[in-house]
Order: C-alpha cells, then structure tokens, then sequence
C-alpha cells in the first residue's frame, strides 16, 4: 500500500471495493474518476445489450438463458462497484493533488532559504538580473561578459545566449526565482550546435551562476566607491 493510501484511507468516508482499489490505486492517483467512470459505463452499456440480445433469441436452452442473464447481472454489479469506485477514486486524486502541491512548495520554500534566506535584497537582486536577461540588450551585455571570461570565444556575440531569461509562473517572486533556479539545476548542461551564423550556444546555468557571482560583485564595489565618495563629500 502506497504512503498517500494509507494517509488517505485513514481519513476518508468513501466506502469501495478493497479489491478494486488495490487494483486501481495507480491510475485513480493520476486520473482520479476517468477511467473508472468509462468502464462502468461499458459495463451498463454490456449488460443492457446482453438483456435485450436474450430477450431477441427464442427457444433458447434454459442453461444459456441463465448464462446470459447471470452474466449480465454480474455486469450490472460490477457496474455499481465502480461507481462507487469512481466517487472514491475523484476525492483520491483530489487528495494526492494536494499533498503533490503541498510537498512542491516545502521542496520550493527549502530551496529558496538555502539560496537567499530571509534577504529580501538578494532575492531583488536576481529577480532583476533574470529581468534584464529577458532583453536584447541584456543578452547581450551576458555575451559580452562571457567572451571576457573566455568562454564560447568561437560564437559570436549574437549567437551567445543565457539559458535563463524569465521568472517562471508562480504565486510569489520568491517561489518564481526558486522554480526558475530548480528548472536550471535540471537543465544544467550548455547547448551549442552549428547553426547558420556559425557556431551558436545556449550556456549552462554554471554560466549563469558565473555571470550572478560577477554582477554581485560588480554591485559590491559600486556600493563601496558610492559610500567612499560620499564620505569624502561630508569631509
């Protein structure tokens, strides 16, 4: 039994076949009532059939009579089982839903606090750098750095680009910038290939990382020529 059945069965009303559910645990998680409700349907649709092709056959054995009205009464059962299945299965998937959102942003919240804390500038900080990335000239300013860095020296300029240059969707900039950096951590690897203005890459979130550190640093000694300048100013 899977940890999300055991949780959900410990707190759930719903009443269904143990047998059916052990059988249909898998796919109720996934696609909660679909399919369950498609089968029942077939299964009514089959019984019917069955009754009304019975009632077509004249002088009919009575074994095969019994036959078929055995089997479509097993039909008509199993429909009802699966009915009550798919009410189960609708609040299942409805509750691994939430326990897979509830899960995503403990995992997404953890990140961000290994990443920026509770330093709300940090955070700033990036979400403007992932901002900037997102223009022309942005782009550009990254591919300039990367040359000087000696990195993808044989692309030019225009062919250079940075893997990240949007905040993906989410509810907060703190969970925007968190998915954005899981997304890059999964897609870590540069991809450059020879494209019609010779060779042209997408760089790796190691560049990315690489560029950040530099532009924080670039920060940092703007920051102290600022305060220098200003103290020299009250002197």
């Amino acid at each position: 039994m899977s940890d999300y059945l055991s949780r959900f069965q410990a707190q759930t009303r719903r009443k269904a076949d143990p047998e059916l559910v052990r059988r249909w645990e898998w796919d109720a998680r996934y696609h909660g009532d679909k399919n369950i409700k498609n089968q029942a349907s077939n299964a009514k649709r089959t019984a019917t059939s069955m009754q009304k092709a019975c009632e077509q056959f004249s002088n009919l054995k009575p074994e095969h009579e019994l036959a078929i009205k055995a089997a479509a009464s097993a039909l008509r059962s199993l429909a009802e089982e699966l009915a009550l299945l798919a009410a189960w299965a609708k609040d299942y998937h409805a509750f691994c839903a939430a326990e897979w959102k509830k899960q995503e942003t403990q995992e997404l919240e953890s990140l961000a606090q290994q990443r920026w804390g509770q330093n709300d500038q940090a955070l700033k900080f990036e979400c403007d750098l992932i901002a900037e990335l997102g223009t022309t000239e942005g782009q550009r300013t990254f591919a300039h750095w990367c040359h000087g860095a000696g990195r993808y020296e044989d692309c030019k300029i225009e062919e250079i680009s940075c893997r990240v240059d949007c905040l993906l969707p989410g509810p907060t900039d703190r969970i925007r910038a968190a998915i954005t950096v899981r997304q890059g951590n999964d897609r870590a690897m540069a991809n450059k290939w020879e494209g019609r203005n010779g060779p042209t890459v997408i760089c790796s979130w190691a560049d990315y990382e690489a560029y950040l550190a530099y532009r924080k640093e670039v920060a940092r000694a703007s920051a102290r020529i600022v305060a220098m300048a200003g103290r020299q100013t009250d002197a």
